[in-house]
């Protein structure tokens, strides 16, 4: 009897070690599989974002300059509330403000409007405060936030809805300086450009979604603008924003083989299930993003390629289940911005008189060239989150 109820109570010890060894394999083999983009294994994140204990001494100095547009640039644990006067003047111009960026963007021509008089008159009222905090962000300081990767998905982040702002403040400067004629204009989006660049290297996906969506706006805004184009505007392209989206998914990926039980006798127990399942999800998001990286078609099935990630997961991983993102979504989105770029740049050689070539980075589409037209002729699905910028330019305004 004694010897049954020992073998009966030497089971689930047996099992649980079965498991923890499991994990162990799991965590060690996942952690050594190089992911796609020549990142390599998760041995590489760390050295990829050094850690940086606190904001540089030009970020901070921005989150005081920016008060006096309504705008809170600032982390949440150095909060500098903008006066309620301040935000009040922002907020009645938040939404036309959104409202005149988007129409001149998503019109396929490069045609500018002038600004909605209220808009107009926020400009005019804090003139001295924009170009001090663009003085200040060109001035080449460098300004970059809080780094501390051990967190993991408790890392403090920047304040991306203060930098969406300042972005449109900038790119609405931009247009209206253009309405005007005024090369000026390139200065904006120049500040833009290098205030986002605290955002690109850093390992959090938001900052990555941030930073890739204020490029979007400067890129489309760039086809409008006066001619020259700055030389700066080759940095803009050069950048590989599929690499930085991976990288950033790894950043994350890293952290699934660093996920808590609890603490107790519970989290004792659940700790082999957690590892498990922790280094499972992160193999199937290498997978994934293997699988498109692959390719360098800029049309992605979002609604195929989830269903083949989801049917992929084992359905005793609930937590790989409950929480990957949606990552054929996001690669949809940094895809398409392969055509964007490439329509600027056709656009802007179009009206310095050149011919553009039809080629595209896309392999299933190409440029339509004409005398004062530029269309992508691919069928590109539209993201389902954040602007679609269009994918032609026609009644170019030619020489301007």
């Amino acid at each position: 009897m004694k010897k049954a109820i020992l073998i009966v109570l030497a089971i689930p010890v047996v099992a649980w070690l079965a498991l923890a060894a499991a994990a162990e394999w799991m965590q060690r083999s996942v952690a050594a599989r190089p992911w796609p983009n020549g990142l390599g294994g998760f041995a590489a994140v760390a050295a990829r974002y050094p850690d940086r204990a606190a904001a540089t001494p030009a970020a901070l100095e921005l989150t005081k300059l920016t008060v006096p547009l309504g705008v809170d640039i600032a982390p949440r644990s150095e909060r500098f509330v903008p006066t309620p006067s301040s935000r009040k003047e922002y907020d009645a111009i938040k939404e036309p403000l959104r409202a005149y960026i988007d129409a001149q963007l998503v019109r396929p021509s490069t045609a500018v409007d002038d600004a909605p008089p209220a808009v107009a008159a926020y400009f005019d009222a804090h003139r001295v405060q924009l170009d001090a905090v663009r003085v200040h962000i060109l001035s080449g300081a460098p300004i970059a936030w809080t780094v501390q990767l051990q967190r993991g998905l408790e890392m403090p982040i920047p304040n991306t809805l203060g930098h969406m702002e300042l972005t449109r403040l900038f790119v609405a400067d931009a247009l209206m300086k253009t309405r005007r004629g005024d090369a000026a204009a390139w200065d904006d989006l120049r500040a833009v450009w290098q205030l986002d660049g605290g955002l690109r290297p850093r390992p959090d996906l938001l900052s990555q979604l941030i930073s890739l969506s204020s490029m979007r706006m400067v890129n489309a805004a760039a086809a409008r603008l006066p001619l020259p184009e700055p030389a700066w505007l080759s940095e803009l392209r050069a950048v590989d924003y599929r690499r930085n989206i991976v990288a950033s998914m790894q950043s994350e990926a890293s952290s699934w083989l660093r996920l808590p039980a609890g603490g107790g006798v519970r989290g004792f127990l659940a700790g082999p299930y957690v590892r498990l399942s922790g280094a499972d999800a992160a193999e199937h998001m290498r997978a994934a993003f293997a699988g498109m990286a692959a390719s360098n078609a800029c049309d992605v099935d979002e609604e195929a390629w989830m269903e083949s990630v989801k049917r992929s997961i084992p359905k005793w991983n609930l937590l790989a289940n409950m929480g990957i993102p949606n990552i054929a979504g996001l690669w949809r989105r940094v895809s398409r911005v392969t055509p964007e770029l490439e329509l600027t740049e056709k656009a802007l050689q179009l009206r310095r008189g050149e011919t553009p070539s039809p080629s595209s980075r896309c392999s299933d589409g190409r440029w339509v060239v004409t005398a004062a037209s530029v269309t992508f002729n691919g069928k590109l699905r539209d993201p389902k989150m954040g602007t679609n910028y269009p994918l032609q330019l026609a009644g170019l305004d030619l020489g301007h």
